[in-house]
């Protein structure tokens, strides 16, 4: 047959024979049950490395922060460092804030005296007029935005902190 070759026992072609298959942790001839062990061990390790990244790609920078009264508030500078505006009625009170370190985000909540919210509310943006018993409000400064959600009958604050970006 001209132009096909068949190779011979000496041209370095390895042949593949029943006792060539061996595991490749024992030695031993190749068996259903080690194969399951090999990729048993190959899926715990890729699921391993799964994890370890999560959780360090993912990890979040939330810091939470709780206040009994304004004066707390103030003694940790979260005015200063812009969690919250400064124009918070001194009668506050409750405070808690969920700060986001890596986006310069704040989820809050507090509590202002009623007789004080009214002054409060005055230095606001009214953007909710609806029937709802929350009423929203907005406050800018800088490029902080704040969303607050106030309900006047028991002075419950919920709060949302944003940055604006200039385009």
């Amino acid at each position: 047959m001209k132009g096909k070759t068949t190779p011979s026992k000496g041209d370095g072609v390895r042949r593949l024979t029943p006792s060539s298959f061996r595991c490749r942790f024992s030695g031993s001839p190749s068996s259903a049950a080690h194969r399951h062990r090999y990729l048993f061990k190959v899926m715990k390790t890729i699921l391993i490395i799964i994890f370890l990244f999560s959780l360090i790609c993912c990890h979040s920078d939330v810091v939470t922060s709780r206040y009994a009264t304004y004066q707390e508030a103030i003694a940790d500078n979260i005015f200063q460092r812009g969690w919250l505006p400064a124009n918070i009625p001194d009668s506050s009170s409750n405070f808690v804030l969920n700060n986001n370190l890596d986006l310069n985000t704040s989820v809050g909540e507090f509590t202002i005296d009623t007789k004080t919210s009214k002054e409060f509310i005055e230095k606001l943006k009214s953007i909710d007029e609806g029937k709802n018993v929350y009423k929203q409000y907005q406050y800018s400064n800088g490029n902080s935005l704040w969303i607050f959600h106030i309900n006047p009958k028991n002075g419950h604050v919920k709060y949302t902190l944003k940055q604006i970006t200039s385009k």
